[in-house]
């Protein structure tokens, strides 16, 4: 018998030395914050313990073979493998530990252990677990030095009751509920940074001194950034304008706490990841955390371990970290694996961006999940330009209590023309302007952006962005808009795009030609023209065209009562000026309780919250919830012209990938081969599967489809004539 207990094979690591990993971390965590509600002692035996059951022969072997040691005997060979957190609780001392805690402590204590993998037997499956328990893992006693006093030198399966009901959240449940949460979920991230070797988490030293810094480079603190330095241990909702200073002022609400930023827009986020990180605040130890990340990374100027800064990312161990709801609040579905976040989020402050820009069903998660990080102990602020009314109810509902604040410019940026007439009917005096100016278009679908694209003609100047171009075309296009609007291209021009450009995008367009969608996302759209100016005084001609008559997407990605109220609310402004107070108040009359109850999106996010209110935990697995968080199935695909293209480097690249390693420097190989595939890449909705015409394996993990639809670098994927209802 080998005389060594292994947890892992790449690096091979003891059993003990992985402990002994987890232990530090676990010194740091406690360190850093010693006042966090966790049970500190469950939390230890759970780290002592949580790897014990890995000293079962089925799993020593397996590790065996891979390193090419003598295999040991096995007693059950013609059985699958006990996965090791069912076995590890075998050696906790149930006697000893109901002599000093309570059987509710020991249910937190057995599930953390038991569950810390979402790998377990079913209860059909018990009998055999206590075989193992009894014939097999006595024969490694021997070779273990557990210093604990519950250590059980014959280990017995003694736990059913504590483990086969599992700890579930309602109203008379809910301290338990989270006691759970905190133990199991930071066992989960102590494992992971463990297994990383990375820390679990780097203290915020200065984040509120170098905002400071800033700020009083800048002539000192505005009237939102006092507030919110004021209101640092409260939820807040704060109602800003454009350029007023929403940023900094979140930054220094969350101080040296740890804090998640969250955006709607990857490209929002990656601007301003730079901006704190490097650009303005210069506050280092800030992380970025969204689907499309890592190619940002890679494609940065910034000398970093690209593998060991995405590492901390996803392990959530920064300070800060800049991210999409998605990568926190889908926890909301309770799948498994789900206490990580929560219980991290219960120590962190956590801003959301620009709520408007949801839809019902991502208002709703978001909803539901600040009624959990705040029941845990965690703290919100919501920054936005609009806060439609009808979400204070929800949020009464929810029990949710915050402060509320409007901090109101008083610049008047905007001269409105109301026009009854289709977007491409104005699309020659669109060309006029865009010869002196720069022109943002912006309409509702991807179909529409691409029809008043080529109405354009042949002009010089004229560019295209949306949703449906591959991921490297889409960053060019990104970063090119913004440095067109900065004017490090031609001084004119006209760009066409969705509303993808809505949301935190610093660009400032000298004229808006747009669709009506809603009010607020209309404002939204409204903050990219004049963003950093006031309305010229005496100006009589409209910077902002609105065009009311058959927009598209209404009534598939727009909701039609909503569109509706909308257009009404607008009639007066024809040809007028509207300040930032007057659109305050068009959006807090659209969206009242009176007017809104009974829409689609009154009933999207009132039915989302019901049910997810009434989801059992651990129902779901974590593709699942993918899919449910948004309420869309997609699909990664690469299109035919493009595969045809691309298709030697392609499978060069992934024969690349088939003769990789574990080492750190095949890891980020691998990474940027990954990335080259990815780079090709578009999402697309899950009706777009008739086009899939064949599909290429890259890994055991990862594989694209190949669709069957043209594409064209300057107009992105081309539909056969479907709905192409997106953004």
């Amino acid at each position: 018998m080998q005389n060594k207990l292994l947890a892992k094979s790449r690096p091979v690591e003891t059993i003990e030395e992985h402990t002994q990993e987890l232990k530090k971390n676990f010194d740091l965590l406690k360190g850093l914050y010693p006042h966090l509600e966790v049970e500190w002692n469950m939390l230890e035996l759970a780290v002592l313990f949580h790897d014990l059951g890995k000293v079962n022969t089925k799993f020593q072997d397996k590790l065996y073979k891979v390193l090419k040691l003598p295999l040991l005997e096995d007693e059950f060979e013609a059985d699958e493998e006990i996965p090791h957190g069912n076995l590890s609780v075998a050696f906790l001392d149930r006697k000893k530990l109901l002599e000093k805690y309570d059987a509710a402590t020991l249910k937190i204590l057995y599930q953390s252990i038991y569950y810390h993998h979402p790998r377990f037997i079913d209860k059909g499956k018990f009998e055999y677990l206590k075989e193992v328990i009894r014939r097999d893992l006595p024969r490694y006693i021997p070779l273990m030095t557990i210093d604990s006093e519950f250590f059980n030198k014959e280990p017995k399966a003694d736990f059913s009751r504590f483990v086969m009901e599992r700890i579930d959240y309602s109203q008379e449940n809910k301290e338990l509920f989270y006691r759970y949460v905190r133990t199991k979920g930071l066992l989960n991230r102590l494992d992971y940074a463990a297994s990383a070797h990375i820390e679990v988490e780097i203290p915020n030293r200065n984040l509120e001194q170098k905002t400071r810094t800033f700020l009083n480079g800048l002539g000192g603190l505005r009237e939102i950034q006092d507030y919110l330095l004021e209101k640092q241990n409260e939820n807040n909702v704060v109602v800003a304008s454009t350029g007023i200073g929403k940023t900094e002022a979140g930054l220094l609400w969350i101080g040296n706490n740890k804090g998640f930023f969250t955006l709607p827009l990857r490209v929002s986020i990656n601007a301003i990841y730079k901006r704190i990180k490097t650009d303005d605040i210069g506050f280092e130890d800030t992380a970025l955390l969204h689907s499309d990340a890592l190619a940002f990374l890679l494609k940065s100027d910034e000398s970093i371990d690209y593998l060991t800064e995405y590492t901390r990312a996803r392990q959530l161990s920064k300070p800060l970290t800049i991210t999409t709801v998605d990568q926190l609040f889908k926890f909301v579905f309770k799948e498994d694996g789900f206490e990580s976040v929560l219980a991290t989020l219960s120590y962190t402050k956590t801003i959301i961006d620009e709520i408007q820009m949801y839809s019902p069903d991502i208002v709703a998660c978001i909803l539901m999940g600040l009624k959990y990080i705040t029941e845990i102990g965690g703290k919100f602020t919501i920054l936005t330009a609009t806060f439609p009314q009808i979400l204070e109810t929800f949020l009464r509902d929810l029990d949710l209590k915050y402060n509320y604040k409007e901090f109101i410019s008083a610049q008047v940026r905007h001269r409105t023309g109301i026009i009854d007439t289709d977007i491409l009917d104005a699309v020659a005096e669109m060309i006029d302007k865009s010869k002196r100016a720069k022109v943002l278009v912006i309409v509702n679908t991807v179909k529409k952006a691409q029809a008043l694209y080529e109405a354009l003609g042949g002009i010089a100047n004229k560019y295209l962005l949306h949703s449906r171009f591959i991921k490297s075309d889409r960053r060019r296009l990104e970063q090119k808009i913004m440095d067109f609007s900065e004017g490090k291209y031609s001084g004119t021009g006209i760009w066409v795009a969705t509303q993808i450009v809505e949301a935190s995008l610093d660009i400032d367009f000298d004229y808006l030609y747009t669709e009506l969608s809603t009010v607020d996302g209309l404002f939204q759209r409204m903050g990219r023209c004049y963003r950093k100016r006031e309305l010229e005084p005496g100006r009589l001609e409209p910077n902002v065209n609105i065009f009311i008559k058959k927009p598209s997407g209404v009534g598939n990605i727009i909701d039609r009562e909503i569109f509706e109220l909308s257009r009404e609310a607008l009639k007066g402004f024809h040809n007028q000026t509207i300040s930032e107070q007057e659109k305050l108040a068009v959006v807090k009359d659209v969206y009242s309780p009176a007017r809104i109850k009974g829409t689609e999106y009154y009933k999207g996010i009132k039915k989302k919250l019901e049910l997810l209110a009434n989801i059992p935990a651990y129902e779901f697995d974590r593709k699942e919830v993918d899919e449910k968080f948004r309420n869309i199935k997609s699909h990664t695909v690469i299109p035919i012209s493009i595969y045809n293209e691309n298709m030697e480097a392609i499978h060069g690249w992934i024969d690349e990938l088939k003769g990789l390693e574990f080492s750190p420097a095949d890891k980020v190989k691998k990474i940027e081969l990954l990335e080259k595939v990815m780079d090709l890449t578009v999402d697309v909705p899950h009706y777009f599967i008739k086009d899939i015409k064949d599909i290429v394996t890259i890994d055991r993990k990862n594989s694209v489809k190949i669709i069957d639809l043209e594409y064209d670098p300057a107009m992105g994927l081309l539909s056969r004539g479907g709905s192409n209802n997106f953004q």
